[in-house]
């Protein structure tokens, strides 16, 4: 059988600790992947965030787009 993948947008905090908690419930709900966002102003301002934010999805085990 085929993994049925579900999926989440997440986008507008930027502070780890406070993603990895809601990280935490999206994949609770039974999701198998997020969408960050990843604007001009995530570049230029919260890289190292973003960086953080991508790891510990990784680490509660989702794939992850950026868009």
């Amino acid at each position: 059988m085929d993994k049925i993948s579900l999926g989440v947008s997440y986008y507008g905090n930027r502070i780890p600790w406070r993603v990895k908690e809601d990280l935490a419930a999206i994949r609770d709900a039974g999701c198998t992947y997020v969408v960050h966002t990843f604007s001009e102003e995530d570049h230029q301002f919260y890289q190292p965030a973003m960086e953080q934010i991508v790891a510990d999805s990784h680490a509660l085990g989702l794939d992850v787009w950026l868009d």
